[in-house]
């Protein structure tokens, strides 16, 4: 027998053995084995997957990274008691969280860095916006972001967290904390890099001068030890009041804002980085602290300073926002130069008042000096002018809004806006401006329309206000109306002389210049001046009464 066919027999035995083992019939008693349970697919289970990035691989310090992130079941069941949590590390600042969600899934009531999603559902999916604020002194350790899930149950876990990381560069910037009780800064806490403040810093050999127009406008002056020839690393302890200090130990001034200055004062300067290139000073990173005699708090600051910062204030931002002030629909003239000013009840300076100015009914001026732009309304007693600067970085007017405007001139970085009328002016005043359309004509202005809003010393009530004005409109206001109406006033038969130079006045009984009062004047009785020029005609008269 070959072995082929051995093997067909020994299977065939072992064929029946197993039927007669299973057996439904007859004797022995004996059972079969539990067949063994099938594992269920990982397809089938829940399975919460993460993903996050950055808006920019790398970013400076003080600016503004936005981080997107996504949570989706990628399983075949809705996962349960999903725990998320955002964790931005350190030197960030976190914005509102935004949230949207597709495939059935719900966003959670309030989104934020930690939240609960009952349930997400299979092929639900949540997408995150988290924007957030770089720290200054983030550099050069860089920043990130990580999103994890910690779901009831989950089929893998090696999908449940995600980090996005972002690299910091280095800029220029100025920090300030003030406790409760210092003088100086009130307490108050202030930031400032080059887009939103002029920073300038002026080392001279181990003298350094510091000054910063922002929001408010802040000097400092820091001299070392008369053994240091320039600016050097180290800890200098025990500094007094800049200039009274002794040469030996060195002085500190920081000054501004809006509280007092220190008259005495004792203090601290620690400088971690100084590099000079060329003999200049190219890189500082200082920090001091000061308290004035006599104070219960402190004043504590930190600089860093790169020469080769090239941040600068941004420009108008274009488009403008849509929801930005417009004159009502048929409020200003179809064609032709104007001034269209609206006054809220309660503004200072329109008095709640409506007014349009054209060229036949006022004297319209448009000029500028450097970027500069001055407006004036002359029309008879009343009279408007207004002042734009924009933002330092612009030198030509350019389409687009310019937020954040004030007056006086404090940061130059951001511009101002200053309008007045009717001998009122603001003390202090904020805005913004839109500039609709410019154009230029060999580097000469021809074409402007602008919008504004100004609010003057905090007050609530704006005015507001829309200026075009070109150099196409030659309209001039009309010339006397020839004849004279009938009717006017005129002097009663007999009361003027026939012949010679006179004036006749007469008063009604409530006027209060000439106080109910007739005056007849010839240069019988009283010395007469008449003077004469263009559009102008001007008289006085020294009699028993001065009048002009």
């Amino acid at each position: 027998m070959n072995i082929a066919r051995m093997a067909r027999q020994l299977a065939g035995v072992l064929a029946a053995a197993a039927l007669i083992g299973c057996g439904g019939g007859g004797g022995g008693g004996s059972s079969a084995p539990a067949p063994t349970p099938t594992p269920t697919p990982q397809s089938t289970l829940a399975d919460v997957e993460v993903a996050i990035t950055a808006s920019s691989a790398s970013v400076r310090e003080g600016d503004e990274v936005s981080y997107a992130a996504t949570v989706r079941n990628v399983g075949g069941e809705p996962a349960r008691d999903v725990l998320l949590t955002f964790d931005l590390g350190s030197n960030q600042a976190l914005a509102a969280v935004d949230c949207a969600a597709t495939g059935g899934a719900t966003c959670p009531l309030t989104p934020g860095a930690q939240m609960m999603v009952a349930s997400l559902p299979a092929g639900g999916q949540l997408s995150f916006t988290l924007p957030a604020t770089v720290a200054l002194g983030a550099a050069p350790a860089g920043v990130s972001a990580t999103l994890t899930a910690r779901p009831a149950a989950d089929a893998r876990s090696a999908n449940n967290t995600a980090t996005a990381s972002v690299a910091t560069a280095e800029r220029t910037w100025v920090r300030l904390q003030s406790d409760a009780g210092d003088s100086v800064g009130a307490g108050g806490a202030f930031a400032y890099t080059r887009r939103d403040a002029q920073i300038a810093v002026t080392a001279n050999a181990n003298l350094l001068t510091v000054s910063v127009r922002g929001d408010q406008s802040w000097d400092g002056q820091f001299q070392l030890p008369n053994a240091a020839t320039q600016l050097q690393v180290g800890t200098y302890p025990s500094v007094t009041r800049y200039p009274d200090h002794a040469p030996a130990v060195g002085g500190l001034n920081w000054s501004g804002g809006s509280g007092s200055p220190c008259f005495q004062l004792r203090g601290s300067i620690t400088i971690t980085r100084a590099l000079y290139v060329g003999g200049a000073l190219s890189e500082l990173d200082l920090s001091f602290e000061q308290t004035c005699t006599g104070a219960s708090g402190s004043l504590r600051g930190a600089l860093r300073w790169r020469a080769a910062d090239p941040t600068q204030p941004p420009g108008p931002v274009t488009p403008p926002p849509t929801s930005l002030w417009q004159p009502p629909a048929g409020a200003t003239p179809a064609s032709g130069d104007y001034v269209y000013l609206q006054s809220e009840a309660g503004d200072f300076i329109g008095g709640g008042g409506t007014f349009t100015y054209t060229r036949s009914n006022a004297v319209l001026s448009i000029g500028m000096s450097g970027p500069r732009l001055q407006v004036a309304v002359g029309a008879g007693v009343q009279g408007f002018n207004g002042s734009f600067l924009p933002m330092s970085t612009v030198t030509m007017l350019q389409p687009g809004y310019y937020p954040n405007l004030q007056y006086p001139v404090i940061n130059p970085a951001r511009g101002s806006l200053e309008w007045s009328g009717n001998g009122r002016g603001c003390t202090r005043a904020q805005g913004w401006v839109v500039i609709d359309r410019v154009a230029y004509v060999a580097g000469q202005l021809s074409e402007l329309e602008l919008r504004f809003e100004q609010r003057c010393d905090g007050a609530t009530a704006a005015l507001r206000g829309k200026v075009r004005l070109t150099a196409n409109d030659t309209t001039v206001p009309p010339g006397p109306v020839q004849p004279p109406p009938a009717g006017l006033w005129t002097p009663p038969a007999g009361a003027v002389p026939p012949t010679g130079d006179f004036i006749y006045l007469q008063s009604d009984a409530n006027d209060f210049i000439g106080q109910g009062r007739t005056y007849s004047y010839s240069r019988a009785n009283a010395r007469l001046l008449f003077m004469s020029g263009p559009g102008l005609f001007s008289v006085s008269i020294d009699g028993d009464e001065w009048w002009n």
